[in-house]
């Protein structure tokens, strides 16, 4: 009886926080809409604001709130076909992989590139709306929850992550290098750069003192490479910043 009352309460307690959350989402959301992007990166770094965007990647209906059809249609808008697949290509022409994880793939438009080359590409993601998309495309996607300790459900040649990590820890290195069988390839935000839920924006040094332990080298010869040819290709300004490119040590 006791323990059905303390169950019943901590439901109860979880749904409260959950209401809070979203109201403080939408306050967030009309805050970001009128206040400067000056004062936004100040503010940005108050702790409630980190805790709560922290708990966005531990419940689908606060990350449904942030990555809403709102959010795809703005990036659909951003991520067109000749500003992202040139990266996708490059990575499959050059490591020639049999298979390839899209860790974190939102509507899946580097998926869909991978589809079209013929390769075998699976894909996670947390938001309903994301996993719709992906399934009216075709693509072989199952919700997964990153900021959690289980490990992706396969494993690949090729693992790589968009501007995923800024907004996870330290289990996400785990999940990715645990399941990349020869290379990994994340691109994560640098301090100061602003988007949608950055709680972890870091330097490229703190994710290559992250990976490497896990029996990775950073390739800083070909990540520069790929980097300029980002640049001299026109591709969205984040592919270039912070890509990281790792290999598995043999």
């Amino acid at each position: 009886m006791l323990a059905d009352r303390r169950a019943a309460s901590s439901i109860s307690k979880a749904s409260t926080q959950t209401k809070i959350d979203l109201m403080l989402l939408k306050a967030v959301r009309l805050y970001k809409a009128i206040v400067p992007d000056r004062v936004r990166r100040c503010v940005r770094q108050l702790p409630g604001l980190k805790h709560l965007h922290r708990r966005v990647g531990q419940n689908v209906e606060l990350h449904d709130e942030i990555y809403n059809e709102a959010f795809y249609a703005e990036v659909g808008a951003l991520e067109t076909p000749e500003r992202i697949w040139p990266l996708l290509d490059r990575m499959i022409d050059e490591f020639s992989p049999n298979s390839i994880i899209d860790a974190g793939c939102g509507n899946g438009t580097y998926m869909r590139r991978a589809q079209e080359r013929g390769i075998e590409v699976h894909g996670v993601e947390l938001s309903t709306v994301g996993l719709n998309i992906c399934r009216e495309h075709g693509l072989d996607v199952q919700p997964h929850d990153l900021t959690d300790e289980s490990l992706l459900p396969w494993s690949a040649d090729l693992v790589y992550s968009i501007e995923v990590a800024e907004r996870f820890a330290k289990n996400y290195v785990r999940k990715l290098t645990t399941a990349a069988r020869h290379h990994c390839v994340p691109t994560a935000a640098l301090p100061g750069q602003d988007g949608t839920n950055h709680v972890n924006c870091q330097p490229n040094q703190y994710w290559i003192d992250l990976v490497q332990p896990h029996g990775f080298t950073f390739d800083r010869e070909t990540t520069e490479r790929w980097r300029q040819l980002n640049r001299d290709q026109d591709l969205l300004p984040w592919l270039s910043r912070g890509l990281m490119i790792y290999h598995r040590n043999p």
